[in-house]
């Protein structure tokens, strides 16, 4: 059950300590799917969810108190130590490697193979692009959420994710033509 964010990170401000365990409890599962779907292992993941949590007990006092932006925040903790991440760990090659995958499994088309392959296919794009597929679609956050997450715009969210599918759709059509 996910109390009231906003509610509770004033609290945890305030320096109640129980608050901000409970709070830091309440975002950890969210933090971790986001993670978990944008890098490929789940110890990157669990680690950089960590950094996340670090990063937001270390600076919630600087947190400015608003409607649905506590979540925001948090994400946008989170993105920026997956940008930092991926900068100092270069990612392998991973569209030549979706090509050959998905070609060698043509008939591939059930539950967890399928998943597979849409994490490929999400692993070749962008960090953005990726940071923003994974926030609507498998975290269902609204256009508004996702663009404060990111510091961007609306329309550059709903333009962003409608490139990413097509560019997701055409690396699929390649491999399945290889």
């Amino acid at each position: 059950m996910l109390l009231d964010l906003e509610a509770l990170s004033r609290i945890a401000m305030d320096g109640d300590r129980a608050a901000l365990e409970l709070l830091l409890q309440n975002i950890y599962p969210l933090v971790y799917r986001f993670n978990i779907k944008l890098l490929r292992g789940t110890q990157e993941a669990q680690d950089l969810t960590q950094a996340v949590m670090v990063r937001v007990i270390e600076n919630l006092h600087k947190y400015r108190v608003g409607p649905g932006s506590f979540q925001s925040w948090v994400f946008r903790i989170s993105y920026n130590l997956f940008v930092d991440y991926t900068r100092k760990h270069k990612p392998v090659p991973v569209r030549d490697e979706l090509l050959a995958r998905v070609a060698d499994r043509r008939d591939a088309v059930r539950g967890a193979e399928l998943r597979d392959e849409a994490q490929r296919l999400l692993l070749a794009l962008s960090r953005e692009e990726r940071a923003m597929m994974v926030m609507r679609y498998y975290l269902d956050l609204e256009y508004k959420a996702i663009a404060a997450a990111l510091g961007v715009g609306e329309a550059r969210v709903k333009w962003r994710l409608h490139e990413a599918k097509e560019r997701m759709r055409k690396y699929a059509e390649e491999a399945g033509k290889t």
